[in-house]
């Protein structure tokens, strides 16, 4: 949906600069100042990038060397660690959401081969002699199903950029970023991006700034509402601690934790050779200039509390530069086509993670959405367990192995107690006894 929404706005933005032919052109072309024809082109470029998840090398996960070589326990934890899908080994969704149509070429349930773990017989499923033909079909069916080369597994990247000609020109609106100093479980620094959103309600922390920190994670259940009312179910939270670079300033904040809390900022690299900034002047993020991910939104109600009286214009005229608690950050706008050719009407960069005919598979489940709790490690493991260990009985009722946790044997002895208990009992039964009688 992202893909066809950009695409749209490019074809829109496109046809916005063909001249239009109506009847009253010739009459007001004569009060209109001559203009120079200017010609429109297009150019188109698409690039292919596999990444391993696995091992961070370039191939698809399923292909993997060193997955391969692991024992099936190490491959289980490798695929916790990195949080992709059991049975199609790729990152984005969960086994029960797995677009995949692929299962187990050795069981036939919904995780991957490499991952299958043979059952005891005990708990084998009873299942009737199959007939001949049947069993030639099934072989014919496990057959596709361990094709070493599945298409649909590889981890593809399609980067697809445009570019149209014109004389169209939108100056853009700088937002303000700051870098602030945070502090982890060990009382360690680290540095983290801010954007300041006099438009949001809540603190915003990304969950890798969250990994990083390593503090406990609090349990929430909060909707959050962005751009066309789109609505993002939150589950976690997290106390954060931090300090400002360019003062005393220290505070602590309580944050919503978010895969991504906004987009890259700033969308393009901006030119500020021309700006003339004060160097005497601490900014609150000396490469507010360069396209970076955000880590922290601050919310509106602690913004404006960080803003001070004192304000410096630039050479470009439409930016300034305004004094906080955090240092001084960049306000205002700029022309991002003045660095580049006059004839720049648009440039825009699209990334797929998936391939194109899977996007379209999922532009059709739209209708069937439904709002999935996420899961933590815990129960990934305990549903893994399940969907491993189950199988039916000759009447049709579900057998599944009891889970029991790795630290069942760190129990402490409960022997006493139990002896305590019993006799509380019985000299409470013979009081009992005594007074019937």
């Amino acid at each position: 949906m992202e893909f066809l929404r950009k695409r749209c706005l490019i074809l829109e933005r496109c046809e916005s600069t063909t001249p239009a032919l109506s009847s009253s052109k010739q009459a007001s072309s004569k009060a209109a100042p001559p203009t120079k024809a200017f010609k429109i082109s297009a150019a188109a470029t698409t690039s292919t990038e596999i990444t391993c998840e696995l091992c961070g090398g370039d191939h698809p996960n399923f292909k993997c060397s060193a997955f391969k070589n692991m024992s099936i326990a190490q491959r289980l934890a490798k695929v916790r660690e990195v949080r992709v899908c059991f049975n199609c080994l790729r990152k984005g969704h969960m086994i029960r959401a797995c677009p995949s149509q692929r299962t187990c070429a050795k069981c036939n349930q919904k995780h991957h081969s490499m991952l299958h773990q043979d059952q005891p017989e005990s708990f084998a499923p009873h299942k009737p002699k199959d007939k001949p033909e049947e069993k030639a079909a099934e072989h014919q069916e496990a057959t596709s199903r361990m094709d070493p080369e599945p298409q649909e597994n590889g981890s593809v990247s399609v980067t697809t950029s445009c570019f149209a000609g014109g004389q169209r020109r939108t100056k853009q609106v700088l937002l303000q970023t700051a870098v602030i100093d945070v502090i982890d479980v060990h009382g360690r620094l680290h540095p983290c991006r801010t954007l300041l959103d006099s438009g949001s309600q809540a603190h915003i922390l990304s969950e890798a700034m969250a990994r990083v920190l390593g503090f406990p994670t609090l349990k929430c259940n909060i909707t959050v509402v962005g751009a066309n009312a789109v609505k993002t179910q939150v589950k976690k939270g997290l106390n954060l601690n931090f300090s400002s670079r360019y003062c005393d300033l220290q505070d602590s904040i309580t944050c919503l934790i978010s895969d991504k809390p906004t987009g890259i900022i700033p969308s393009v690299a901006i030119d500020v050779s021309s700006w003339s900034i004060p160097p005497e002047l601490q900014l609150a993020d000396p490469d507010f200039f360069k396209p970076r991910d955000i880590d922290l939104v601050l919310a509106s109600n602690y913004v404006w509390d960080l803003i001070r009286t004192k304000k410096v214009v630039l050479a470009n005229g439409t930016a300034s530069l305004r004094e906080t608690d955090l240092g001084w950050i960049i306000t205002g706008t700029f022309d991002p086509y003045q660095q580049v050719s006059a004839n720049i009407l648009l440039s825009n960069v699209t990334m797929h993670d998936d391939l194109l005919d899977e996007q379209l598979e999922r532009f059709w489940y739209l209708e069937e959405v439904v709002e999935r709790p996420s899961f933590d490690a815990e129960e990934q493991e305990v549903e893994q367990h399940f969907l491993e260990t189950y199988c039916r009985d000759e009447s049709g009722r579900f057998v599944v192995q009891m889970p029991f946790r790795e630290t069942v044997t760190e129990l402490e002895d409960n022997r006493s107690q139990a002896i305590l208990c019993l006799r509380k009992e019985i000299v409470t039964q013979s009081r009992t006894t005594k007074a019937i009688f």
